[in-house]
């Protein structure tokens, strides 16, 4: 995947978010491109920030491709934007669910954004660079980093046992386990373009072995690569819902328990996964954290329900939009 974009994961503290500021309207940055590309949920969605979602989106789907992916993969444009769309919408679906709380954000805390954004800018030189790097706009940078706090706040709140919104107390929590939750235990074999074919050739054999009734702990400890299963081989992974890759989940959700999946290619690497039974006094165990899996997967819920009855418009832009029309 692209790297992670540092830019955005700037801390604002708590200390800096109630800084003293007026009560007058703080005011985002101008867009450099002020186009409307649709309008969700009432809110018109500006091109500076669809330009940020779909690039590093795209960059993302042809990270480690070759020079022809879209001209090979021609279906892949359509992913490209359904992909920026559902982003783009999943947000503003986190700010009315906000909005239905009536939670926003202060004077202090867009301040404090936009004293951020005018550090950044002291470098002039690198600021820019920043900016073409990561497909960024002042207007981009502020909208997203507005956003983030508005999301903390939103989910912090929703998710709090004070609010009464999300009721995750351990009884319901263990209730939903059965139902909800999956145990597993994965081989997963990373593998580039270079080497993807002597990659799939392991992953056959691994495959071949774990049919056969070979240890699949031990295939894990002999071939996995992934850090997180190998601190799991004893117990298994646990997961709820819409928490992992959606291939596997999806290839998971086929198996019986003690059955192993045929091989999952995720573009990155190759998944050899067993469902395992899930083990309720681990859980009773380690409630807490089944909890934090189980109120994450509620909120995402709620956003998803609120994404579904969204209002959307698009403009002709959009609705006409070929591979190269944002840049």
């Amino acid at each position: 995947m692209k790297k992670t974009i540092s830019l955005l994961l700037i801390i604002i503290t708590l200390s800096t978010l109630f800084a003293s500021c007026g009560d007058a309207a703080v005011k985002l940055p101008e867009p450099e491109n002020g186009k409307t590309v649709f309008t969700l949920g009432g809110e018109e969605i500006k091109y500076d920030y669809v330009r940020y979602v779909y690039l590093n989106t795209k960059a993302d789907m042809e990270y480690g491709e070759g020079e022809n992916y879209w001209e090979n993969n021609p279906e892949a444009f359509e992913e490209l934007k359904a992909s920026t769309l559902d982003t783009i919408a999943r947000n503003r679906a986190i700010e009315l669910l906000g909005k239905r709380y009536k939670i926003e954000l202060t004077a202090s805390e867009k301040q404090a954004v936009n004293d951020t954004l005018e550090e950044l800018k002291a470098d002039k030189s690198g600021w820019e660079e920043a900016k073409k790097e990561n497909y960024l706009t002042d207007y981009s940078f502020a909208y997203i980093q507005r956003f983030s706090v508005l999301w903390g706040k939103t989910y912090d709140y929703v998710i709090s046992p004070e609010s009464g919104v999300i009721k995750s107390d351990d009884v319901t929590v263990l209730e939903d386990i059965p139902e909800n939750f999956r145990n597993i235990r994965y081989v997963y074999i990373k593998y580039s373009e270079s080497n993807k074919e002597a990659k799939k050739a392991l992953a056959d054999e691994v495959l071949e072995k774990a049919n056969a009734g070979e240890d699949f702990a031990q295939l894990i400890k002999e071939h996995g690569e992934d850090t997180t299963m190998a601190n799991y081989i004893d117990i298994g992974y646990y997961y709820t819902i819409g928490m992992i890759d959606e291939k596997v989940e999806n290839a998971v959700e086929e198996l019986e328990y003690g059955e192993i999946s045929p091989i999952i290619d995720v573009k990155t690497g190759f998944f050899i996964v067993k469902r395992e039974t899930i083990d309720l006094e681990y859980a009773n165990k380690n409630i807490a954290t089944f909890a934090d899996y189980y109120v994450a997967r509620r909120f995402n819920e709620m956003v998803a329900e609120i994404q579904k009855d969204m209002k959307m418009e698009f403009s002709d832009f959009w609705k006409n939009l070929k591979l190269d029309d944002i840049k």
